[in-house]
């Protein structure tokens, strides 16, 4: 036994290290060899090898297969696309004799009806001049121009007999207008412009004999006169005897006008004259070449402040001597006030003139809140605000009176907006049954060849009843129009003269404000060909179906416009019960699906847009919240959207899932794809997803910008419908013989009404 070494202070022991006994080796794996080693890795790399050439030859593979259902849908887009291309051209060839002889149905009716007013004006012995002969209107109104009646009453005669020439006029610039004619147009405004300036001249002509000779009217120390005939108002107060007032301003009231002017003392202490006149139309306008944004409503009120010839003496009771001046000779002279010449509406300490005037009962609308009123600028020819103060503009509507401030003279205006009313809401174009004042019904009279045109603004429906060449006013209710006859152009430039403009042009899309919230201002147009399209084969089947305007038009752009349409009711049941609504495409060909998918193929001869009915659906719209259209377009984009975001999970859930299965449903659909229908909708359906992207995150996103699904519809017999030259093709497919049958007997002026009215409200523009 070894002793044990104790150390020193640490009272602790220790055995050597020789005496410590280790734990026994337990039996280990045997180390592998370097040769060993050698093997597995040689077999462990030609083993990934042989994994890796498997896999090259399945991504070989899987390739191939891809490309060969490329190339073999790729054929079968182009095997269609020529298919397509050759029935569409054959259908636009063979429908030509059909377009050729309604055409010329048509011009025989037109020229039919020509030879009737002419021979009706021959016999009634009229010598008004022909509003369609430009020569006799230039004829006319030379002669015009070199009347000077200094009687007042002759003078409004005269004036009167000339608005009746100018309505006629305008009948032939809205027939020109519709039927595209720009020169006859351009022509008619010109000459339209110059009657009304004779007009101007004549009424002149009697103030100046007026101020003239003012003795001659003069009661009560002053001369007061106002007269007015068929909506032409006129007023002349004349200064002659100086008397002081209590007050601020005096006015100068013509109550059986509807006319008046407060003038500050400062007038009153001159001896002037103070004219004012009202004409129920806007002859200043057409001046403004660079074209206005406001309308103006009811017509221009003018203000002119005349300076007085030297006072005449009577010698005897029958002689009297009036100077005569150079000033004075043929044309009236403004007075030397601050409120006329270059520092009119320059203010600095000048009191203003504070005008009233009726607006006319013929204005629709008047508005009520914050009236704009402007003033007609002679040195730049437009409109302007200068020198009247907005902020004190009123309208009471209980009296339709009009009161506001100016620091100047001249031709003023009561204006709005000419987009105030638009885009459309909806529309809508449905044959119907005929309204009348009678209320009587006639089955043989009334069952076929009326159609209702509704066009929905922002605050009010305007409803147009159409029976041949004819449109009656259904709605608003305007007592002077409400059924009445007229021509399509005819009636809507009466509309716009009552402040309703449903003629909106290129420049109004610029500023008409959308309904979706937080839009700017700004409507996409459709293209020219493509709109014209529209009119054209709306109008020949409206006869036999319902038309109304789709939530997607807006989204399409300018080469494609959606609608829906349905076949009619009307005559069975009075659309107790109707049939479901179908969506229509129209778009340029060049545009479309197909042409894209197979490009080089060729195109379609001019104009070059084809139809087809497709599956996409209208969303169920929602019920209006109030009154406020407005409010009920924000109410239902809102809910719109709420939606989108609720079933937004689930859409990226199975976005997911469609990417992890992405190959494996690629080949399934490159095996699956024969035929070219079956083609052209997986072709449908890539397009879709190659606009949504490969990953889920990204279709949150597209999910509120919706795609619209242009897949065609299937037909009665369970085949994919063509696409066709002419909607009435396309609606052939999806109604019965009789919808067919009732549109060839529909009357062709019925028709052509039909497409004027398409053409001058534009509502697949402007909706």
């Amino acid at each position: 036994e070894l002793p044990l070494i104790r150390r020193e202070g640490t009272g602790r022991e220790r055995l050597p290290p020789t005496a410590a006994k280790m734990p026994p080796k337990k039996g280990g794996k045997k180390k592998k060899s370097k040769a060993e080693l050698e093997a597995e890795k040689e077999a462990l790399e030609a083993q990934l090898e042989q994994e890796r050439i498997l896999a090259e030859k399945a991504e070989a593979q899987r390739l191939a297969d891809l490309a060969a259902a490329e190339k073999k849908k790729k054929e079968e887009q182009i095997a269609y696309r020529e298919l397509e291309l050759k029935k569409l051209t054959h259908e636009l060839e063979s429908c030509q004799v059909e377009v050729l002889a309604a055409a010329e149905q048509l011009a025989a009716e037109e020229a039919k009806k020509t030879e009737e007013l002419e021979w009706a004006k021959y016999t009634e012995c009229d010598d008004k001049p022909d509003a369609s002969s430009e020569s006799e209107i230039n004829t006319y109104i030379s002669q015009e121009q070199e009347k000077k009646p200094d009687d007042l009453d002759e003078a409004l005669a005269q004036c009167i007999y000339t608005e009746t020439v100018a309505a006629d006029l305008l009948k032939v610039m809205a027939g020109a207008q519709c039927s595209g004619d720009n020169t006859t147009q351009a022509g008619c405004e010109q000459f339209l412009h110059e009657l009304r300036a004779t007009s101007s001249t004549k009424l002149d002509s009697c103030s100046l004999y007026m101020v003239k000779h003012a003795d001659e009217f003069l009661e009560h120390d002053q001369v007061l006169i106002a007269k007015k005939q068929a909506g032409i108002r006129i007023g002349m107060w004349i200064n002659m005897v100086v008397k002081n007032f209590r007050g601020a301003l005096k006015p100068i009231v013509y109550p059986e006008i509807g006319l008046q002017v407060d003038i500050p003392k400062a007038l009153n202490t001159m001896q002037i004259g103070i004219r004012l006149m009202y004409h129920p139309y806007d002859n200043l306008s057409y001046l403004d070449a660079s074209g206005a944004d406001d309308m103006v409503l009811g017509g221009v009120m003018t203000l002119d402040i005349l300076a007085l010839p030297p006072k005449p003496k009577r010698v005897k009771p029958q002689w009297v001597l009036r100077p005569t001046t150079v000033d004075f000779g043929s044309e009236l002279q403004p007075a030397d006030t601050p409120y006329s010449g270059e520092s009119a509406g320059a203010g600095g300490g000048v009191a203003a003139l504070r005008c009233t005037f009726q607006v006319p009962d013929s204005v629709f609308m008047v508005p009520e809140e914050n009236p704009k009123v402007v003033a007609w600028d002679t040195q730049k020819l437009k409109w302007t605000m200068d020198g009247i103060d907005q902020n004190t503009n009123e309208y009471n509507s209980a009296n339709r009176q009009l009161r506001f401030h100016t620091l100047r003279t001249g031709a003023f205006a009561l204006v709005q907006s000419r987009v105030v009313h638009l885009p459309y809401r909806q529309w809508k174009l449905e044959p119907a049954l005929k309204v009348s004042e009678t209320d009587d019904f006639d089955v043989d009279d009334d069952e076929e060849g009326c159609i209702h045109y509704t066009l929905s603004l922002r605050s009010f429906d305007v409803k147009i009843q159409i029976r041949d060449a004819v449109c009656q006013l259904l709605e608003p209710n305007l007592p002077d129009l409400y059924l009445k006859d007229m021509a399509p152009g005819e009636l809507l430039y009466a509309l716009f003269d009552r402040g309703i403009n449903i003629m909106p042009t290129d420049a109004d899309a610029i500023t008409a404000q959308g309904y979706d919230e937080g839009v700017s201002p700004g409507l996409t147009l459709k293209s020219p060909e493509l709109e014209a399209k529209l009119n054209d084969d709306v109008a020949a089947a409206a006869a036999s179906f319902d038309f109304q305007g789709s939530r997607w038009n807006r989204k399409l752009g300018k080469l494609h416009s959606a609608f829906l349409t349905r076949e009619t009711s009307i005559y069975t049941g009075g659309n107790a019960e109707t049939f479901d609504f179908d969506m229509a495409l129209v778009e340029s060909d060049a545009e479309s699906r197909s042409a894209r998918d197979a490009p080089g193929v060729g195109e379609l001869a001019s104009p070059g847009v084809k139809s087809a009915i497709v599956v996409q659906k209208e969303a169920e719209p929602k019920p209006a919240l109030g009154d406020d259209p407005v409010a009920a377009a924000a109410a239902l984009l809102a809910d719109d959207e709420q939606k989108v975001v609720d079933d937004a999970p689930a859409a990226v859930e199975e976005t997911a899932v469609e990417g992890g299965e992405e190959k494996k449903a690629e080949g399934e659909e490159a095996a699956a794809a024969e035929g070219e229908e079956k083609a052209e909708g997986e072709a449908g359906e890539d397009e879709k997803k190659g606009e949504e992207g490969d990953g889920g995150a990204a279709a949150v996103p597209l999910m509120v910008n919706e795609q619209f699904d242009d897949t065609r519809l299937n037909g009665s017999d369970g085949v994919q419908t063509d696409t066709h030259v002419y909607l009435t093709k396309s609606l052939q497919d999806i109604c019965s013989e009789e919808a067919m049958e009732r549109i060839g007997r529909s009357p062709p002026q019925l028709k052509q009404t039909v497409q004027q009215l398409l053409l001058l409200t534009r509502p697949f523009s402007f909706s």
